[in-house]
């Protein structure tokens, strides 16, 4: 007989048990604030790349025809003051194309070559940079690419990010109304 009561015993409180633990708090009562800013400065730089991409039938007349024309971009460059130190050859390839005898328009296979080189120009003045893109396409530059405008600065940016997270929390507290005794938490 006591082993029948203490089973019921612990057949009761294991019901009694997940009644209890299931049991939900009271939630807690919060505010959520979110924001959004943005920010806005003036360029002072700008950076871009140019380059020249020469084909011809022979690897030397490619490379001898680039070397031409990136020396005349690179004297342009120098000309309408750029310094030396704001440019940077990027990029120099050399890729052979074969074009099988049906498709060509001489019915014979033909092997071609292309060279390609890009420098990255730093312009650290926004004015002029019309007059120096014109300067190095007259040269002979066939490509001008990845243009970039930038704030070397960078005051602006930096400021709202440093005082957005101090003050987020005081404007919190500003909403919550007294009555409902209201934390700030993180």
């Amino acid at each position: 007989m006591k082993t029948v009561s203490a089973i019921s015993a612990l057949c009761a409180i294991a019901i009694v048990v997940p009644s209890v633990s299931g049991q939900e708090r009271p939630r807690e009562r919060e505010i959520s604030v979110t924001g959004r800013g943005s920010v806005s400065s003036t360029p002072d730089e700008v950076t871009f790349k140019v380059g020249v991409e020469s084909d011809g039938p022979t690897i030397d007349a490619v490379r001898r025809d680039n070397d031409v024309k990136m020396n005349a971009i690179i004297k342009a460059l120098k000309d309408s003051e750029v310094p030396e130190r704001d440019i940077v050859t990027t990029d120099t390839s050399l890729r052979k194309r074969f074009t099988p005898a049906q498709d060509s328009q001489t019915k014979k296979d033909a092997t071609t070559f292309t060279f390609t080189r890009e420098v990255l120009v730093r312009l650290r003045k926004v004015a002029g940079a019309e007059e120096v893109l014109a300067s190095v396409m007259k040269a002979g530059a066939n490509r001008v690419a990845d243009f970039s405008f930038i704030d070397s600065k960078k005051k602006n940016i930096a400021r709202p990010r440093w005082r957005s997270p101090s003050r987020t929390p005081f404007k919190a507290l500003m909403l919550s109304p007294r009555s409902l005794a209201l934390s700030v938490g993180r």
